[in-house]
């Protein structure tokens, strides 16, 4: 491991929003390894995975943050990939379990995660941030990274948003991820 991500995971371990995801992640055994290297100007970190298309990469993907970052930005964006990465292990599991799954998680995230049912939690908060944001930035899976992501830190980000909008979507996913948990905690985990 590059001795600036080990640096870099000791430094977030403290924040609540890591801690949230990284555990919902370990218990899904999903980790993603973190590796730095250059990524262009425009862009501070990505979270790739598999598709039907290809295996290059490891089966719970991988998560690459821009060298040029400083720390600040390192660790939102962390954060931000993770949140990424359990996004994808949320699906999972309600797909994988739809059936099995208990009530409290099923209910939350059909109330969370379908229909996009986060982008109009944000048309609630901030009509007009809704109406006049990029469509990358309110769509609902990167108002969730984002919030998380901001929410550990002090700046307001790449993307910044009217108050309130990062708090909620950090809350709304934590909760996710706290159902989540407990469900995950009544099954056998999958994958070694």
């Amino acid at each position: 491991m590059d001795k600036n991500v080990a640096f870099l995971l000791r430094a977030v371990s403290d924040k609540p929003e890591y801690r949230a995801v990284a555990d919902y992640l370990m218990a899904r055994r999903a980790t993603p390894p973190v590796e730095e290297r250059y990524l262009g100007e425009n862009t501070n970190g990505k979270y790739e995975y598999n598709t039907f298309f290809g295996n290059d990469l490891p089966r719970q993907g991988k998560v690459t943050l821009n060298s040029r970052n400083g720390p600040s930005e390192s660790v939102g964006t962390l954060i931000h990939e993770l949140t990424h990465g359990a996004q994808r292990q949320l699906v999972q599991q309600y797909y994988d379990t739809k059936d099995r799954a208990g009530p409290q998680y099923k209910q939350g995230y059909e109330k969370l995660m379908l229909k996009d049912k986060t982008k109009e939690v944000a048309a609630l908060l901030n009509p007009e941030f809704v109406k006049n944001a990029e469509a990358y930035r309110k769509s609902g899976n990167e108002l969730q990274a984002f919030g998380m992501g901001n929410s550990s830190v002090e700046s307001r980000g790449t993307y910044p948003v009217p108050p309130h909008i990062d708090a909620t979507m950090a809350t709304e996913f934590q909760i996710l991820l706290d159902l989540a948990m407990r469900d995950q905690s009544t099954k056998p985990p999958k994958g070694r």
